[in-house]
């Protein structure tokens, strides 16, 4: 028999009641569970998952929260994770049952020293190519500077001469006879003919008047003039005559005395360092004139020859103080510039040229180069000097220091002061002496090496 369809009335309709309720839920409750047995979906079995992976700290332990808060992180989080209600954002994963916790790597702390070392050992090689560059750059420009001062930089002021004008250091030993003498006398290069001497010797009786001793000659000597050095003839009784040569320094004018035996070693150096004194000179060498001497043996030779020389000198200055003030320079320098001409030509016709280029060069700035001043400081007057001698750091080398020496370097003749004060005006700043002595001036370099290669090769 069918039922009747069911029918609401308002007699059926009841209040529930609690225990209604609970029926309800309970039945509701098991018809989920069964229908979740029969047909598990992908949904349920990934909320199975996720709800096997750890949670954070929630308000219940019981019941979660439906929206957990969300913390910032500060200095306290680690104590405000523990409060009630607190969750991080990203809750930790919890590992699986069974597996062994795997403790993070603890990151250790760089001392100062490891960070410099660890940035110093970094490479930039931006910054090692901009090093490299700059290092090839300066390799290059010293390689060029050396070339140009080698082959293409104009040298220093240099007379390529054979007949270079310097005293030649003969030493004549006791016993030697006239024969002897002139033989080495030709072969030191003071004479061409040792025969003519010797003859010439013969003819004025003074072949056993030879004295032994350190003589220094200047080049081209007449044979009169070398007998007389060598033979020292009293005027009259009580007189010597003595003979300095242009360009014979003050320690060379003492051995001259030697030779003559008329004074002791060092006299004649202490005879000038009075006078220094006394007059207050700004140096000792250079203030002696050179020339023919008459001295009188009763009085001191050293010290009278010193003040006769120095007196002759002073006297010639005085014809040139006007001259002197007009042209701003100082007396020192005239002096100085003076002695230079003199170790560079005994030729008076040669010397006004020869002052001219040295004042052409020092209002150029250029470095005058000339040897003879070098020589001085060095003592060294009868050979070539060498390349380190050439390199010597001294004020008198003035191949490497511009300007003038800083004293004279001989005593001088009055050709030599006049050409100082009154030196040549021309446009020359180079010149040579050929095999004959004769001299080639050129206004260029490329002038005075084409006067090298026609005179001197």
């Amino acid at each position: 028999m069918a039922k009747a369809p069911f029918r609401t009335t308002e007699d059926d309709i009841k209040t529930p009641t609690r225990e209604d309720a609970q029926k309800i839920v309970a039945q509701r409750k098991k018809e989920a569970e069964a229908q979740k047995e029969a047909k598990p979906t992908p949904s349920s079995s990934q909320s199975n998952k996720k709800s096997s992976q750890p949670q954070g700290p929630s308000t219940s332990s019981k019941t979660p929260s439906k929206k957990p808060s969300i913390s910032v992180p500060n200095k306290g989080s680690s104590q405000s994770s523990k409060r009630k209600g607190s969750t991080s954002q990203t809750p930790p994963k919890k590992p699986a049952p069974g597996t062994k916790k795997k403790a993070p790597p603890k990151r250790q702390k760089r001392t100062k020293a490891q960070v410099v070392t660890k940035k110093r050992d970094t490479f930039d090689p931006e910054v090692s190519i901009t090093i490299l560059i700059v290092a090839c750059m300066l390799i290059v420009i010293i390689g060029l500077s050396v070339l140009y001062n080698r082959f293409y930089k104009e040298p220093l002021l240099e007379v390529y001469s054979s007949v270079e004008p310097t005293l030649i250091e003969v030493d004549i030993p006791p016993g030697m006879g006239a024969r002897a003498i002139t033989e080495l006398l030709e072969f030191k290069g003071v004479i061409r003919d040792a025969h003519v001497l010797e003859r010439y010797l013969e003819q004025t009786n003074l072949t056993t008047t030879l004295q032994s001793g350190t003589y220094h000659f200047p080049p081209l000597m007449g044979y009169d003039e070398v007998a007389s050095l060598l033979s020292p003839q009293q005027v009259e009784k009580g007189y010597v005559s003595l003979t300095v040569y242009a360009g014979y320094t003050i320690e060379v004018i003492d051995q001259l005395l030697v030779n003559r035996k008329v004074a002791n070693s060092g006299d004649f150096l202490k005879a000038v360092h009075q006078i220094h004194t006394s007059m207050g000179l700004p140096f000792t060498e250079g203030w002696f004139l050179s020339g023919q001497y008459t001295i009188s043996l009763s009085d001191g030779v050293a010290y009278s020859l010193a003040n006769e020389m120095f007196d002759r000198l002073t006297e010639a200055l005085r014809a040139y103080l006007d001259r002197i003030e007009e042209q701003n320079w100082s007396v020192s320098d005239v002096l100085i510039i003076a002695s230079l001409i003199q170790r560079e030509t005994n030729k008076v016709s040669q010397m006004p040229l020869i002052s001219g280029v040295i004042a052409n060069r020092i209002k150029a700035d250029m470095s005058l180069g000339i040897d003879a001043s070098l020589r001085y400081a060095l003592d060294i007057w009868d050979r070539e000097l060498t390349e380190s001698e050439l390199d010597t750091q001294s004020p008198f080398n003035l191949r490497r220091f511009k300007g003038l020496p800083p004293s004279p370097i001989g005593s001088l003749s009055l050709a030599a002061l006049d050409a100082a004060i009154y030196p040549s005006v021309h446009p020359y700043y180079y010149y040579i002496h050929d095999p004959s002595g004769e001299i080639h001036p050129a206004i260029s370099y490329d002038e005075h090496k084409e006067n090298i290669e026609r005179y001197l090769r």
